[in-house]
């Protein structure tokens, strides 16, 4: 079922997903490993909350099932894509994070992203 409001914010998981899915398909532990690239190793969530989450977005219609990328093909392994709907919502919860950077940085004087307080 999709969600009631699409403006509603992704949770970290949720987004972390999106961004692995959104250009290929990927596997569950291909998502965790790209998500702890993207944060130093500190994605905020293991494997258990990872599936509950895939399932989660599934079954709001975000993502789907999908065929593996040609080289990695591995009948084992579930994979997972975005959906037009995931698309959407990524869309919207990228611009509602834009927002915030903007007004953060406006308020903290102009401060580039990662500069010390």
């Amino acid at each position: 079922m999709p969600r009631p409001d699409q403006h509603t914010p992704l949770r970290g998981v949720e987004l972390h997903i999106l961004l692995s899915v959104v250009d290929q398909s990927r596997h569950g532990y291909a998502i965790l490993r790209e998500a702890e690239e993207r944060t130093g190793g500190r994605p905020g969530f293991e494997i258990p909350t990872l599936y509950r989450a895939l399932r989660r977005l599934h079954d709001e219609g975000m993502i789907c099932i999908a065929d593996a990328p040609e080289p990695e093909q591995d009948e084992r392994r579930e994979y997972w894509s975005a959906t037009e709907s995931g698309r959407r919502g990524l869309k919207t919860e990228l611009a509602r994070m834009e927002i915030a950077l903007a007004v953060g940085r406006t308020r903290l004087g102009g401060a580039p992203a990662g500069a010390a307080p």
